[in-house]
């Protein structure tokens, strides 16, 4: 088996691979993109599109190039040349997921005797960790045709992407709570192989040990690689959010909020609840799941029960109607039988690459594994 990686960068993108027997000898034996007549493992993410509008005509150094060549001829206003497009691919089609993973393919090809077929491949796509679930699974989607897994591009608190200029210098990251402890900094990307921006993070985290990797420009894409042969690897993670599930519960008249208050089944609920799952700074285990909450239907006749997920900057928000609360997702669980005395056990497992969904209903003791739909 071959794990391919591929990582789009602001300014630069690449891919690199490894075969399942030269990881079992040495996980650093990867192998990186090479440019021809450029010394360089990573080329510009650059485009250049015909003039239909949609096909690609280069990538990267070539597409640089052919443009040139087009001002030159005076032919180059009917094509389309974008550069430094990363942060805005999420929510428009690309080609270039394409090229890269057809340049892989070409490439370990001939560097391998037998064939590598795509089905012996398991690709893993890096994304920026500032995008949004649903962009996420925009991307993900966008590549079911030709990539089949998906790494969230960590820094590891590598904070020098938070220090964009010098004036930003003087925050006090290390201050907020989700940051608290941490021992070290990981600088990795190629903005990290930059002496300025090294002797920033320096002076204004002196007391923090630095480290700055041997080729930091690929950190990323060589750690997707090995993530792909070892997800394990990732033990825990921390919640950049507090995540929780919008529910109805009895009505409190000295708790809650009397605008809040409905009638079902005659009987006072207060709607708008925001159940906790997990809290924003919270260590979550890899597979394990973080919550157990049981949620009973509104009506006798439901047979299924809809539960909206929103997420907040707030440690314990009360209503999903707070200022800073956001719905990004629904899911719906089935249930059998009638009455308002039905349960589902819903269990959340943080800390993958997605959010894992269990939900186990109580009449039946079927176990139901429910993807989040971000793009509601």
């Amino acid at each position: 088996m071959l794990v391919a990686a591929i990582d789009f960068g602001t300014t630069y993108s690449s891919w690199a691979y490894s075969l399942l027997h030269d990881y079992k000898n040495d996980p650093r034996q990867i192998s990186a993109k090479q440019w021809q007549g450029h010394d360089s493992t990573k080329g510009p993410t650059t485009v250049l599109i015909k003039p239909d509008g949609k096909t690609l005509e280069a990538f990267g150094f070539e597409a640089e190039t052919r443009y040139t060549e087009l001002i030159d001829e005076d032919e180059h206003e009917s094509y389309y040349f974008f550069k430094r497009f990363k942060m805005k691919l999420w929510n428009q089609a690309s080609t270039s997921p394409e090229w890269l993973k057809d340049d892989l393919l070409r490439v370990s090809n001939d560097r391998i005797s037998s064939t590598i077929r795509e089905n012996e491949i398991h690709w893993v796509l890096t994304v920026p960790a500032i995008w949004d679930n649903a962009a996420k699974q925009f991307m993900r989607e966008a590549a079911k045709q030709s990539l089949c897994s998906l790494i969230e591009k960590r820094q590891g608190r590598a904070l020098c992407d938070l220090i964009k200029n010098m004036s930003y210098a003087d925050l006090n990251i290390l201050s907020l709570p989700v940051n608290r402890g941490v021992e070290a900094i990981l600088m990795v990307g190629g903005f990290s192989e930059s002496p300025m921006l090294q002797h920033a993070v320096s002076t204004e985290f002196g007391a923090v040990k630095r480290i700055v990797p041997q080729e930091a420009s690929l950190a990323v894409l060589k750690g997707a690689v090995i993530f792909g042969h070892y997800p394990s690897a990732i033990k825990e993670r921390i919640s950049k959010l507090t995540y929780g599930v919008e529910t109805s519960k009895l009505f409190d008249e000295i708790k809650h909020d009397a605008t809040k208050k409905k009638y079902y089944e005659g009987k006072a609920r207060c709607r708008n609840v925001f159940e906790k799952h997990v809290e924003i700074g919270q260590k979550l285990t890899v597979g394990k799941a973080q919550s157990n909450m049981i949620y009973y239907p509104l009506y006798a006749h439901q047979t299924c029960i809809r539960l909206s997920i929103f997420t907040t900057y707030d440690k314990n928000p009360m209503y999903t109607t707070d200022p800073g609360c956001i719905q990004f997702g629904d899911l719906e669980i089935p249930i059998c039988g009638s009455g308002t005395n039905r349960w589902v056990k819903v269990r959340f497992i943080f800390g993958g690459t997605e959010i894992d969904v269990e939900a186990t209903e109580k009449a039946t003791g079927k176990v139901h594994h429910l993807k989040i739909d971000f793009l509601t």
